[in-house]
């Protein structure tokens, strides 16, 4: 089975992108996914429910533009598909969000994915002067309101959250692949109802990823959406191996992410050295070679 392997950026030096954007394509490397927060607050108690069982410590990620990286990434590259993993939606309006994921949509055809989550720093949040309460729900009709926008021509929404008269964002209908996340039940219902993938907010046991999408198909046959077109991008835990990519494969995901920090670690690394352990990562997982065209084989 051919399966896709992406590389996260989350978190790096704004600075690196680009030169580590070209590696990762040179590599072999078939996407590449940014994560975000708006803002990092300096002091919080809000526990994520990703690592319950870590200490609360301040966020150190270079924090970027999602929209504005992803312009960046997808004209300094050629074919790599980049996608937001994930954008928080719920900070800001559906329409604002609407028209920066339809822009990117028309610039870069076939080559943005639009990965949606609810968030879970209340703290952010709270800075932003964003309702934290009942951002799943507000998610899903975010949801609700990108697709109608991308449709094309004008259109009125009026829902439990968000209103607005007749308008258009876009004159011609737009497609743009809608990746959800999120491991809580309501999350999981979320990615089966409205989106076309599903992508692992961290990372997670293997065995966990197998159980979140058994529970994501029953939801799709629940909702009757099963015919659908539907991918599992997953992202590795740990150490980078070919062993390991081949028990992912075997399992039948749709796409890999590999977390080059989980290598090189969170603090300050010079960019030689992060753009050699991504071509160490392509090599282990063997990107590097030709494809064998033996008949006999």
């Amino acid at each position: 089975m051919t399966t896709a392997i992406g590389v996260s950026l989350y978190g790096d030096a704004v600075e690196d992108r680009l030169a580590i954007a070209a590696a990762v394509e040179d590599s072999g490397f078939s996407s590449i996914w940014l994560g975000e927060h708006l803002v990092a607050p300096v002091s919080y108690t809000t526990v994520s429910p990703h690592r319950p069982d870590e200490v609360i410590v301040p966020l150190s990620h270079d924090l970027s533009d999602s929209f504005v990286m992803c312009a960046a990434l997808l004209a300094a590259t050629r074919s790599v598909v980049v996608s937001t993993g994930v954008y928080v939606a719920p900070l800001r309006h559906p329409l604002l969000s609407a028209v920066g994921a339809i822009t990117l949509a028309r610039m870069f055809p076939g080559r943005f994915r639009f990965g949606l989550g609810s968030g879970w720093l209340a703290e952010e949040f709270e800075a932003l002067g964003q309702v934290f309460e009942h951002r799943g729900k507000r998610l899903d009709e975010i949801i609700e309101i990108l697709r109608l926008a991308a449709m094309g021509g004008s259109a009125a929404h009026a829902g439990e959250f968000y209103e607005y008269p007749e308008l258009q964002v876009t004159q011609r209908p737009v497609s743009i692949p809608v990746i959800s996340s999120g491991v809580s039940q309501a999350s999981l219902r979320r990615a089966a109802r409205y989106a076309d993938g599903w992508y692992n907010p961290g990372t997670m046991e293997f065995e966990d990823c197998l159980e979140f999408r058994r529970a994501i198909d029953e939801y799709r046959v629940e909702f009757r959406t099963s015919h659908r077109p539907f991918q599992y991008f997953i992202r590795m835990q740990g150490q980078p191996s070919f062993a390991k990519l081949e028990r992912y494969r075997d399992a039948g995901f749709d796409e890999l992410v590999v977390t080059p920090y989980e290598v090189w670690g969170h603090g300050p690394v010079p960019r030689d050295v992060k753009l050699r352990v991504i071509g160490e990562i392509a090599h282990e997982f063997r990107l590097d070679r030709e494809p064998d065209t033996d008949p006999s084989v």
